[in-house]
């Protein structure tokens, strides 16, 4: 099953399912915004400049290194990850910064379904950039897998605002604009969800909390950031739901093998 990965960061867990693909001969692109490339021609002109700015500057950029992913395989649209970047870095106020951040992941997102959906028989991203990408998978017939590497953002506002109520110094001066945003942008990650046909978590708390927000449990498959190989853990945690990669695609296809004839 060739499959895209869309993550727009540089994420090691993304990296991994990569990787996982492609020793699979499985994997078709993975496709991020910013990318370094350990090692290749702008790596080699960067540690030639050597002392203290050299080492700063490789130091910085290796932040956004892809070291897992064959060369390649990697795919980048940069434009807006770097403005926000360049923003962050220049102490630009944070409406800004996180409107350059939104406008990065829904370029992103329709980067991905105009250029990359028709090729592929998978596609694998992550939330807040894969709704225009599923929208279109879903007519192509395409397998939607959707990564969810954190609590649903209801559960981890209700923890925010419980925070900032004991300790009202938590507040900060743009606490009402990011407020006025979510509901929007939590109806943006719900679709995606829905429109998903399997769902990763990376714990058994993490899909809970989507599951008690309305998500369907029968989608989730739990695979643990980190976690050592499996078979040095079964005996200790044999009533664990973690999986292998590989229940992904075995889950996928129970489900949608009538719609793949």
């Amino acid at each position: 099953m060739r499959t895209v990965v869309a993550f727009p960061g540089a994420g090691i867990f993304a990296q991994q399912v990569a990787l996982t693909l492609a020793e699979r001969g499985a994997l078709q692109a993975f496709l991020t915004t910013v990318a370094y490339l350990p090692r290749s021609s702008l790596d080699i002109v960067v540690q030639r400049l050597g002392g203290f700015f050299g080492g700063r500057l490789r130091g910085a950029l290796m932040r956004r290194a892809i070291e897992n992913v064959p060369a390649e395989f990697v795919r980048t649209r940069p434009l807006y990850e770097a403005l926000r970047t360049i923003a962050q870095q220049a102490g630009v106020n944070a409406i800004l910064t996180d409107r350059i951040w939104d406008k990065m992941a829904r370029d992103f997102d329709a980067w991905v379904a105009e250029d990359y959906v028709d090729k592929a028989a998978a596609i694998y991203a992550y939330e807040y950039t894969a709704h225009e990408t599923f929208s279109r998978a879903g007519k192509a017939n395409v397998a939607k897998i959707l990564d969810l590497p954190s609590l649903d953002s209801r559960a981890y506002q209700a923890l925010l605002r419980a925070e900032k109520s004991r300790y009202p110094e938590l507040r900060g001066r743009y606490d009402d604009y990011f407020e006025k945003k979510f509901p929007q942008r939590q109806a943006r990650r719900d679709a995606e969800r829905d429109m998903a046909d399997v769902i990763v978590a990376n714990s058994t708390l993490t899909m809970r909390s989507h599951v008690k927000a309305g998500a369907d449990p029968a989608k989730f498959i739990v695979v643990p950031l980190a976690a050592p190989p499996l078979h040095r853990t079964r005996r200790r945690c044999s009533r664990s739901p973690a999986a292998s990669p590989d229940m992904v695609w075995n889950l996928f296809a129970e489900k949608r093998r009538p719609h793949l004839s």
